[in-house]
């Protein structure tokens, strides 16, 4: 998976995998824009999104992804830091996208099957027990 390298020792390791029924170039849009005060998470609003919906549809607004830009605060700080978001590390445009932090990681990989859909296979990683990735508040969008 992108980002295996930044932590070879990790203590805490998560993988998962669906399956959707779209090609990798229809599921990026929708990952591209994931994040708090952003499109949200597509997960428990009330949890993920400080109870805003998550976005269903894609919002070009959201669409621009950048190295080193933050991403998805997991604080209710106002100014994201290396403790309390995380940052754009690398992308391959429908193919992955790689969000780090010091201590931690989240990767997605998208691999096209054999129906013209695709695997999404999301991983997240620390250095530490898993105490360090903390599912917190967020700010909210401005």
């Amino acid at each position: 998976m992108p980002g295996d390298e930044l932590f070879p020792r990790a203590q805490y390791r998560s993988t998962r995998a669906i399956t959707i029924g779209v090609p990798p170039e229809a599921v990026w849009p929708w990952l591209v824009q994931v994040g708090c005060g952003r499109a949200g998470f597509y997960s428990h609003d009330l949890l993920d999104n400080l109870a805003r919906p998550s976005a269903t549809t894609i919002v070009p607004a959201f669409q621009h992804l950048e190295v080193v830009r933050w991403v998805s605060p997991m604080s209710p700080s106002a100014t994201p830091t290396d403790r309390t978001a995380f940052r754009v590390r690398s992308f391959d445009v429908d193919r992955w996208l790689l969000w780090a932090k010091p201590d931690s990681s989240w990767a997605w990989q998208l691999t096209p099957d054999e129906h013209r859909g695709t695997r999404l296979a999301p991983e997240s990683m620390s250095s530490t027990n898993g105490r360090s990735i903390r599912w917190g508040r967020c700010p909210a969008a401005s």
